[in-house]
Parts: structure tokens; sequence; C-alpha cells
């Protein structure tokens, strides 16, 4: 028994040193590792912003549905198209935008009044062999350099009816029409994966709250094509003379 538990101590102490010596080496190459990426040259916003002039496709992380290209020029301007598939139909939507690199991250917001809103804000990961890898706020995305963008089908001119399967237009209420009272607010819809309105968030008054309420209640039955965007802004109006109508040309959409 004795020399039993002598050769099983011996045997742990042989394994301990093994255990031990290997467990350095991991220690002594994970430091080395960390050693090398301390010493990886930190590319300025300069040097990035030059390694993304030209023209991109959005390949993850945002559209879903939806191929968006990014043309990032050397004037701190760009053009977002989007291409989308309408019953079979391609469509294309465009925003002018400006664009920088700020802090290491990807900027780009519109640079005037747009039907369609398109912004990024995201870290950038890294840029190797034409793959800018980003991060932000909706995960992490990624961007491909292209040569040429594609033959590009016609420019959507049409704001809402192209992605609503049904989109009821408000009734205007009989005591505000006696009274002549008129307004125009603006209605953010927040969709669901299923196309259908999960919220209604009121960014400007109607003026009237029984004019409000008409409004939501008809916006609260839109339903949209699953996965083409997020949210949309949607402007009514009720006026005497037309009676209540919902603006497509003002809408504002958000991937």
């Amino acid at each position: 028994m004795a020399s039993n538990a002598s050769a099983y101590l011996c045997e742990w102490k042989r394994r301990g040193v093994f255990v031990t010596g290997f467990c350095d080496l991991i220690l002594f190459i994970a430091l080395q590792a960390s050693v090398q990426a301390a010493k990886a040259p930190h590319k300025t916003d300069t040097e990035l912003t030059k390694e993304l002039i030209g023209r991109w496709e959005l390949v993850s992380g945002l559209s879903q549905g939806i191929k968006t290209y990014l043309v990032l020029g050397t004037d701190g301007r760009t053009k977002v198209i989007g291409i989308t598939d309408d019953s079979g139909v391609p469509r294309r939507l465009e925003v002018e935008a400006k664009w920088g690199v700020t802090n290491g991250g990807l900027v780009v917001e519109k640079n005037k009044p747009s039907r369609y809103e398109f912004q990024l804000h995201d870290q950038i990961v890294s840029i190797e062999n034409g793959v800018a890898v980003l991060r932000g706020e909706k995960g992490r995305s990624e961007m491909h350099r292209i040569g040429d963008l594609p033959n590009l089908p016609p420019l959507v001119t049409s704001t809402t009816g192209w992605m609503t399967l049904s989109a009821p237009k408000p009734i205007y209420p009989l005591a505000a029409r006696q009274n002549g009272i008129q307004g125009r607010g603006i209605f953010k819809l927040v969709l669901g994966k299923g196309g259908q309105v999960d919220s209604i968030q009121l960014i400007k008054s109607t003026g009237s709250k029984v004019l409000d309420d008409a409004a939501e209640k008809a916006l609260r039955q839109w339903r949209f094509k699953p996965g083409l965007v997020n949210a949309i802004n949607v402007p009514v109006t009720f006026t005497m003379d037309s009676m209540a109508r919902h603006r497509m040309a003002g809408t504002v959409i958000t991937y």
C-alpha cells in the first residue's frame, strides 16, 4: 500500500509540473499577443477616411430585405441607395447625406430635408481586404467595397404606397368640422416584425386632441410589408377643403 501511495504521489507531482508548465506557456503566448496588439499602429481619423472613400455595399446588420449602397465622396458627401423588392418589382430609394470619421467612428447623416432617413454612428472595428467591419447599437455590420454600382431600378416616387398593405385614411371628426378645427401633425409609427404598428409616438400635435386621436385611430390600422422598415414618420393634415389626408411626400423612413 505504501509503495502504491508513493507511486500515485510521484505521478501527480509529475503531472503537476506538466500542467504548471503548460499554463505558463499559455500565459506567455497571451502576453506576447497583448504586447504585439499594443504595438499595432492606431489609424487616425484621417487615415480611416482615406480608406473609406469609394463605393460600398452594406451587407448586414441594419437593413432587412433592402440592399444598401453607400457612395462616400472625397468632399464629405455621400449618396445612400437602397434597393428593395416590391412584390417582385425592384424599387430604388435614395438619400443625400454627409459623412466623416470622428474618434474612429463612421458617421453618416442627412444634410438636407429628405423623405428618407438613413444614419450611421458606428465604430470602425477594422478595414482589411475591402471589408469594413462596424459595430453600433444594432450590433455588428459589414461594408464590402465594390467597383461599380449595379444597374439601378426605377426610383420610388410614392413614399408609403409601395410598402403598405393597408393604409386607411383618418376620418375627419364631425365635431371638429362643425367648429372649423383644422391642423397638421406628425406621427411616428414603430413597426413590429410582422409589419403591424406596435406603437405610435406623437412627434408634432395637430393642435387638437380630437384630431390627434382621429389620426392615431386610423394609423393603428396600417399594415406594412414585413421586414422593410423599423419605423416611419407620417404627417397627417386635416383641412376643411381636403377633409383628412396623410401626405406621402413628407414621410420619413428609418431602417
